[in-house]
């Protein structure tokens, strides 16, 4: 389905970060909300066939939910919807518990273009370079290991680029993509 001008499809997690406008279900009624959804994440549940302007059906995350009935909402008004899809990244179980006990506060990614091409589109970067402002904070996706079904969770991080701790796994002065983990949202299986 197009969401925004761009492809999307049932089941996949999207953050929001730009929607004016948008149909939601609270009380068990429909109404235009005009409500800012910046920053709003969920899964793309089914394509929505309600009207000619709404895209989709989003269950929100778990901690949007009490702002919308069921935790459920449609998005609404195409030319106004802005859209990634949330970036999920596979760390190994050492990191993935260390970083969910607190004793691990950063992951690294190598500065490779790849990873360049993949951060450019959610962190802000100086003009002309590959290098993170440091000024923006998004919410990343973590997985323990390669599959939908594994243990995850949801952090709110910054990005920079600086030297690793070799006891969280980086090379001694090697420079890094860092993740700096500010907080976890939501686990699940974990």
């Amino acid at each position: 389905m197009q969401i925004g001008g761009k492809e999307y499809k049932v089941g996949q997690r999207i953050r929001i970060i730009n929607a004016k406008s948008v149909l939601h279900y609270r009380y068990g009624m429909t109404g235009d909300c005009n409500e800012d959804m910046t920053g709003i994440t969920g899964t793309i549940t089914a394509e929505s066939t309600y009207d000619r302007c709404a895209r989709a059906n989003l269950k929100v995350d778990k901690q949007y939910a009490e702002h919308y009935h069921n935790g459920m909402t449609r998005l609404f008004c195409d030319d106004e919807i802005e859209a990634v899809e949330m970036m999920i990244l596979p760390i190994k179980g050492k990191w993935f518990n260390m970083i969910l006990s607190g004793d691990k506060q950063e992951e690294y990614r190598e500065i490779k273009p790849y990873y360049t091409t993949r951060f450019k589109k959610i962190f802000e970067m100086y003009p002309n370079s590959n290098i993170p402002t440091g000024l923006d904070k998004q919410l990343i996706g973590f997985r323990n290991g390669y599959g939908s079904s594994r243990p995850q969770f949801t952090a709110l991080c910054s990005l920079d680029v600086k030297a690793g701790k070799e006891e969280w796994g980086a090379e001694p002065g090697k420079e890094y993509y860092t993740l700096h983990i500010h907080e976890i949202r939501e686990r699940s299986g974990c």
